[in-house]
């Protein structure tokens, strides 16, 4: 492979390190494999660099590439966690209602968002896909673990992330109004088959 290819099938890498950098927060975790000397025992108080959740929405659009979605997510977890701390939360749009579609109700880790992902364009229904061009609601309604992530100050420690084929997706107004104030905090995800992908802030949907 070419070093020109290879500067091409990377660089959205680097845009995601560029796009994310001053989002990024230093967190309290608990480090289980380091040696407490004071206690003499495992696991000491550590901190990290990174997000409490990444929040995931994502198009079901025939047109996603989910595989390439799939190194997005692990890509976020290889620059942000410790010892696997990146929690993801995944949302995919939509129901045939145009409501949120959840497959797990609380937040996972990176192997258990990709097989989410897997699972969910392998079952994806044309209704589905019908239903896809609008994000209507942050968070689903019928669960209070959902909305808590999206209360301040907690809303301020995630990274949110919009997947999208080509024709983008609109924003409804409750979207739009809920998300004055820390739209910073999102970056949008062109993901489609037989393209790379590319990467913008929130306003690239506007």
């Amino acid at each position: 492979m070419s070093d020109k290819v290879k500067a091409k099938k990377y660089s959205w890498r680097t845009e995601l390190n560029i796009l994310t950098a001053n989002l990024k927060l230093t967190l309290p975790a608990n480090d289980l494999n380091d040696y407490n000397y004071r206690l003499d025992m495992l696991g000491r108080e550590s901190e990290y660099q990174g997000f409490a959740t990444v929040i995931i929405y994502m198009q079901l659009s025939e047109k996603v590439d989910s595989i390439q979605a799939q190194y997005l997510v692990t890509e976020i977890s290889r620059l942000y966690s410790r010892n696997n701390l990146s929690r993801f939360l995944l949302f995919f749009m939509n129901n045939p209602d145009g409501s949120l579609k959840y497959l797990h109700k609380r937040p996972t880790h990176e192997d258990h968002a990709t097989a989410l992902i897997r699972k969910a364009y392998k079952e994806l229904q044309p209704a589905e896909s019908a239903a896809s061009k609008e994000l209507n609601q942050l968070t689903p309604q019928d669960t209070l673990i959902f909305n808590q992530k999206m209360r301040a100050p907690g809303r301020d420690k995630n990274l949110y992330v919009i997947v999208h084929d080509s024709d983008k997706v609109r924003l409804s107004e409750q979207v739009l109004n809920e998300t004055e104030g820390f739209r910073r905090r999102f970056i949008t995800a062109c993901i489609e088959k037989e393209d790379n992908i590319k990467l913008a802030g929130f306003d690239a949907l506007l």
